[in-house]
């Protein structure tokens, strides 16, 4: 990660998925003016950082989150306000949680990741696993994390590379990347451990739309924003890298699912299968608000290697109902048609 805390990360809106961030002090907080710091904060940060900052009348959506603020005292009033604000933006991917359903949301991944129960929904799956081979053809299944200190990135950075590397322990031709269920949260991880199976070079921007772009490189198989390592460990190297990778693509791929799959476009070796994705696909920057609850804002648009802007859901290179068995059919016609392609297309 970044050593400077100023971090942006993609969020999956749809399982509401989130992870501490950015922290904003009550010092930093202007003056409140709806009566609610938080409120004040979040109307502060999207009048500055907002992709759509523009939209908004903001002297109204101020007005009227005040209004909230009075009507009900403390989190029912601050929830509805800032809601209120976020709605303004038209993003459909910015989202507050409150400082209660954060913790639970961490509490919940700490489970996951000790192998317990992950709230209601019962254990969560691991950030990766190698599955069953899908016609001779090895699978991993990327799945969703949310984590925030350097230790628990690192832990799940090093699980997705054990499990890439265990899948690919065979040598395999052909490999089958599974984010049909991978909801977001974290994506440094998840595009860590898989950075050698990205072409080296450009994969994917994030354009804030007032002139400032971040890059995301892969460097000597290690992904890169700027010159930062991310994460900043070393990784063990893959026994073998596959020459051709099947993609698989679902509704519940979102966010950092979306983005970790959207490296893998225009890769000449690389084909995507399932159905289009949830469409959470810009970038999210966390700041933790003074009481604590996390605002995820919208800052980012997405841009592909070849400079194209990722509007709404990812598009499948091949739509499928049975996207494990048609990702099974095109590596066996592609593994006996000779190596694969260099770089992308």
């Amino acid at each position: 990660m970044p050593r400077s805390r100023n971090r942006s990360f993609l969020y999956a809106f749809v399982f509401s998925l989130a992870f501490a961030g950015t922290a904003a002090t009550a010092a930093e907080t202007a003056t409140p003016a709806t009566g609610d710091a938080d409120v004040d904060r979040t109307i502060e940060m999207a009048r500055q950082r907002a992709l759509n900052a523009d939209r908004p009348d903001w002297p109204a959506v101020q007005a009227r989150a005040a209004e909230l603020v009075r009507a009900q005292p403390g989190e029912a009033g601050r929830t509805a306000a800032i809601r209120h604000v976020l709605a303004s933006l038209r993003d459909g991917h910015s989202f507050y949680m409150s400082a209660e359903q954060l913790s639970a949301r961490q509490s919940g991944a700490a489970a996951a990741g000790r192998g317990g129960a992950a709230g209601k929904g019962g254990p969560r799956p691991p950030i990766a696993a190698a599955q069953p081979a899908v016609a001779g053809f090895p699978r991993l299944s990327v799945n969703a994390w949310v984590g925030d200190s350097d230790a628990a990135m690192t832990d799940a950075a090093l699980q997705v590379r054990r499990e890439l590397s265990a899948a690919l322990g065979g040598g395999a031709c052909g490999l089958v990347v599974d984010l049909s269920a991978n909801g977001g949260g974290n994506m440094w991880p998840m595009m860590g451990g898989l950075a050698p199976l990205y072409d080296e070079g450009l994969i994917e921007a994030y354009d804030n739309g007032r002139g400032r772009r971040t890059e995301l490189i892969v460097k000597r198989g290690a992904l890169y924003s700027g010159d930062t390592r991310l994460p900043d460990i070393d990784l063990p190297p893959l026994p073998a890298r596959p020459r051709y990778v099947a993609v698989i693509l679902g509704a519940r791929t979102a966010s950092s699912g979306e983005i970790t799959a959207l490296g893998f476009k225009g890769q000449g070796n690389v084909r995507s299968f399932g159905a289009p994705t949830a469409g959470a696909t810009s970038s999210n920057q966390s700041i933790r608000l003074p009481s604590g609850g996390l605002l995820a804002l919208t800052t980012s648009r997405l841009v592909d290697r070849n400079g194209g802007v990722q509007h709404g859901p990812l598009q499948p290179d091949e739509r499928s109902e049975q996207p494990l068995d048609t990702a099974a059919q095109w590596l066996t016609r592609q593994c006996g048609a000779g190596p694969a392609p260099q770089g992308g297309q």
